[in-house]
């Protein structure tokens, strides 16, 4: 097999016979050595019986590329290129379960020679013809991209041979383009219906020294038309389109909005001294870079589009925050005097809006639900210094902050009060923490809790001193620099110390509300994650929440409201840890009692049991009869059997 590549449903095989097999009485065995099949096959099936046709070729193919039913082979020597196009006509449905079975006709329709000082090219892409009506048959392909083995991507045309250098230094390219020369801005009928895939034709992404650079294929093709050189000088590269160094991009995923690159792993060989390779597939989005090139053409309602048909896939937030960091960098790092909102223009002079400003791309990602998401984390990551410019555009912080908490995205709702205290003030932040801290106990956040209620405290604190520091310096005299700060400190751990007791007095509300309710689970990780010590809660506990009703009752209930017989049972298992060692710092022995019962724990049973014969006599009258303590029982009686031997 010397080539081979998709073309619709079908694979295509260039092929040649093995010397082995080729007999050398016959007289052409010479030619027979040379010659090379071209195959179609449908690519359910790659089997003898299911070729659709066979076309012989003269040599084998350098570089092979289709567009529609059009297929271009190049072949020949260095300094003599042979352009071969053929058209594939296929009669039939290429299904496994077709009643009837396809046939293919390869018919060349144009033959041409091109003599050329350049090297043999590696790659081509055929540049789709514009779409025909519906009735008319869809046109010959009259120009593709040729990459050299140099290095050269160069404009070809398939009529006259004429060739022109784009780019030089180029190891990969991608394109989906067509010769149709698109204005992306303007209005089409067809806009609605538009795949993503549509909406970004026209791009060249080409992979080489450079980098990944983006270029605009409907600019070449005019230069080519106006009989101008479509050389392309870029001097820097996007950063957005800076590829990891460890990743080889091989391919354009469209339909993913990404790049599709291959990373070398070394992996150890089991009783083997050495290394395997093991190649890894990466994917590197480029929704970002795709949006910014449909806004630079004014194309705002296909931007709009082309971001709806990517929110399902799971790079799609990370892309629009790099879409916003990338704009706002920019625009914050234009001189004050620069127009922020300049025209662009188009190969023919007319000057088009430019979209791709602050304002345009935060007006884009209001349409999303993720905005608040997208804007917060943007803010988190730049310098405060450009939080002016960033919430200028984007509303305020505590507007912002409320939607997130109408969205129940509370971890957003908690990267916001940085935002809210330096922007609007520090007692406006206090508030919205509180109504947060309250909301993630509701929803059982703990963790989030826990990180909350050390905010609060240290803002009061922050907020107390600073408070006391401007009343010093108000008061003014020489005598002020000696005595303003004696009191400062003691002010600022009073007030923190008031806030903590509150903070207290609500989680300890919320921590009774959990233990009437038997919801041990949520009560273990609110200790667990929150860091809420409810020993104290348990000593001093008024309402009777934490008494138990008969032993076996209380065993069944605990048991339930820990899980302990599913499958996370470890997990469950840390919890009970946790809550025995919290009731018995609070000297609950009825609680120690049926927690360490359903962990077993035989030692702490006859510790509480040695010098308490009538707790003794109740526990095994009525743990005796389960079978599923029977080990733990045996255990303990022969404990304290032992214990009475003693004395």
């Amino acid at each position: 097999c010397c080539s081979l590549f998709w073309m619709d449903d079908m694979v295509v095989l260039f092929t040649k016979p093995c010397k082995n097999q080729i007999s050398y009485f016959e007289n052409n065995a010479k030619d027979l050595e040379t010659h090379v099949e071209l195959q179609l096959y449908p690519k359910y099936h790659l089997d003898s019986s299911s070729l659709l046709s066979v076309h012989k070729l003269s040599s084998c193919p350098f570089a092979v590329n289709s567009a529609g039913k059009f297929m271009v082979v190049f072949s020949g020597n260095v300094g003599k290129l042979d352009m071969t196009m053929f058209r594939v006509t296929v009669e039939g449905a290429l299904e496994k379960n077709a009643p009837y079975k396809a046939r293919a006709e390869i018919v060349p329709v144009k033959e041409l020679c091109i003599v050329t000082f350049r090297q043999i090219p590696i790659t081509i892409s055929v540049l789709s013809p514009g779409k025909a009506s519906a009735d008319a048959e869809s046109p010959e392909p009259q120009s593709c991209l040729v990459l050299h083995n140099n290095g050269e991507l160069c404009h070809l045309d398939l009529d006259t041979g004429s060739e022109k250098e784009i780019l030089d230094r180029v190891e990969h390219f991608w394109t989906d383009s067509s010769e149709e020369v698109r204005d992306p801005g303007a209005v089409r009928p067809s806009d609605a219906a538009s795949s993503g895939k549509d909406l970004v034709s026209g791009l060249l992404w080409t992979y080489g020294a450079r980098g990944i650079n983006i270029l605009y294929t409907s600019k070449i093709l005019q230069s080519c038309r106006e009989n101008r050189s479509p050389k392309l000088n870029i001097i820097g590269t996007d950063p957005e389109l800076e590829y990891d160094r460890e990743v080889y991009p091989v391919a354009l995923f469209p339909g993913l909005n990404s790049i599709i690159g291959v990373s070398q792993h070394i992996s150890t060989v089991p009783n083997s001294r050495f290394h395997g390779f093991n190649p890894l597939a990466k994917s590197h989005p480029v929704l970002s870079p795709l949006i910014r090139y449909l806004l630079l053409q004014g194309a705002k309602d296909e931007a709009l589009a082309l971001m709806r048909e990517a929110m399902c896939y799971p790079h799609f937030s990370h892309s629009l925050e790099w879409l916003v960091f990338t704009v706002l960098e920019a625009e914050y790092s234009k001189p004050s005097n620069q127009d922020q909102t300049p025209g662009t223009g188009d190969h023919d002079g007319n000057s088009k809006e430019n979209l791709c400003t602050l304002r345009g791309v935060i007006n884009l990602v209001k349409a999303f639900p993720m905005f608040v998401d997208v804007i917060v984390r943007v803010a988190r990551k730049v310098d405060p210094t450009h939080w002016d410019l960033l919430f200028s555009h984007a509303g305020k912080p505590s507007h912002l902050f409320n939607v997130a908490m109408q969205n129940k995205s509370l971890r957003s709702a908690a990267a916001f009060l940085v935002v809210v205290a330096a922007w609007e003030g520090p007692e406006l932040s206090q508030e919205c923490a509180l109504d947060l801290f309250q909301e993630t106990l509701q929803v059982g956040q703990y963790d989030l809790s826990g990180e909350l209620s050390r905010f609060i405290i240290r803002s009061a604190r922050d907020m107390s001193d600073n408070a006391q520091q401007w009343h010093n310096k108000s008061r003014g005299g020489i005598f002020s620099y000696f005595t303003g700060g004696s009191g400062s400190s003691n002010t600022a751990s009073t007030e923190g110390d008031r806030v903590a007791e509150t903070l207290q007095e609500v989680m300890s509300t919320h921590a009774v509300g959990l233990l009437a309710a038997r919801r041990l689970q949520d009560l273990s990780a609110l200790t667990r994650k929150s860091g809420f010590d409810i020993a104290p809660l348990l000593r001093n506990e008024r309402f009777g929440v934490a008494q138990l009703r008969s032993f076996k009752e209380a065993l069944a209930e605990i048991e339930k409201s820990l899980a302990m017989n599913h499958s996370n049972r470890i997990i469950n298992q840390a919890d009970c840890e946790l809550l025995l060692e919290a009731f018995r710092n609070a000297g609950l022995t009825e609680w120690v009692v049926v927690l360490a019962t359903i962990l077993q724990r035989s030692a702490m049973l006859l510790n509480l049991f040695r010098g308490d014969d009538a707790l003794w006599s109740v526990y095994i009258k009525n743990i005796k009869d389960d079978s599923k303590y029977a080990s733990l029982v045996e255990e303990l009686e022969s404990g304290m059997n032992a214990h009475q031997f003693e004395d």
